[in-house]
């Protein structure tokens, strides 16, 4: 079985979200998904550039996959951004 973690996070004028999941992929064409850490906020009241939201969920899941990566003892030379 072939397993992969992937990261995604994403940002609105509500909220900020970052999650973290495996992918696990079988010799047959049958795939498990999960998730395994998931960090989420509420938006600032003060307007905010909206591209400061999408950094902030980019250092969300930065600061996620650093944490994951500790728990699982993944060395950081094997992550691909």
């Amino acid at each position: 079985m072939n397993t992969q973690l992937h990261g995604f996070s994403d940002a609105s004028e509500k909220g900020i979200a970052a999650v973290m999941y495996v992918k696990g992929v079988h010799p047959y064409p049958t795939k498990t998904i999960s998730i395994i850490d998931a960090k989420s906020k509420v938006a600032p009241i003060k307007p905010k550039i909206f591209q400061m939201l999408e950094i902030t969920g980019a250092l969300m899941l930065a600061k996620l996959i650093d944490q994951i990566c500790t728990i699982l003892c993944i060395p950081v030379s094997q992550i691909c951004i």
